[in-house]
């Protein structure tokens, strides 16, 4: 699997509201951790590049694996897959209950290649449907969409703050101010200073 960097890695999972661009079930509610696929495959001359990353369930990752075209059930032509980054997915499926019905050659190849409708995926988007957690309805429409986006954006914020504290203290260390520093207070906290501060911890605890 191509190496994605974490910053890169949140950008995807948040502009994706955390769930499979393919099957939409949402990371929280998956058997295994959600991936970031290559679209076009980098064996194809895809690019590790926001336009060509998409965030995929393990199950539709590993099914659709490096591929980029696949036979169009009903008529054997060869197809292009279902591109989340150029494509709207209610242009090429809809739902009718937890099954994903696909609209067009590309929606077949897609659903066919991926396994969409495996009865395992069936019966967990069932569920999730029945609990009001499987974000699709028939229409396509999204519900909540502005509070799990704003809840993704919240995580990749805090994300990128502990980055730049780390960053910030990983400089720290690297100064030689910060660590002279250091090592005059050390030689100011002589041996006795030492002891006197062991007592006070072991009377105070």
């Amino acid at each position: 699997m191509a190496h994605v960097p974490a910053r890169l890695r949140s950008f995807v999972a948040a502009r994706s509201l955390e769930s499979c661009e393919y099957c939409l079930v949402h990371a929280d509610y998956a058997a295994f951790a959600h991936e970031v696929d290559h679209v076009i495959a980098r064996k194809h001359g895809g690019s590790t590049e926001p336009d060509n990353l998409a965030y995929a369930c393990a199950q539709c990752n590993r099914f659709k694996g490096s591929d980029i075209a696949a036979p169009d059930p009903e008529t054997g032509a060869v197809t292009p897959l279902f591109h989340p980054r150029t494509m709207a997915w209610a242009d090429h499926f809809k739902l009718d209950g937890p099954r994903i019905v696909p609209l067009t050659a590309t929606g077949r190849a897609t659903e066919r290649l991926l396994q969409l409708n495996q009865i395992d995926r069936l019966l967990l988007r069932k569920e999730l449907q029945a609990k009001g957690r499987y974000l699709f309805h028939d229409d396509g429409t999204l519900p909540n969409r502005n509070a799990l986006l704003v809840a993704a954006l919240e995580r990749l914020t805090r994300e990128l703050e502990q980055q730049a504290i780390d960053r910030e203290f990983a400089a720290m260390a690297e100064d030689s101010e910060y660590r002279e520093l250091q090592r005059a207070v050390v030689q100011e906290f002589d041996a006795s200073d030492w002891e006197a501060w062991e007592q006070g911890e072991q009377v105070n605890s």
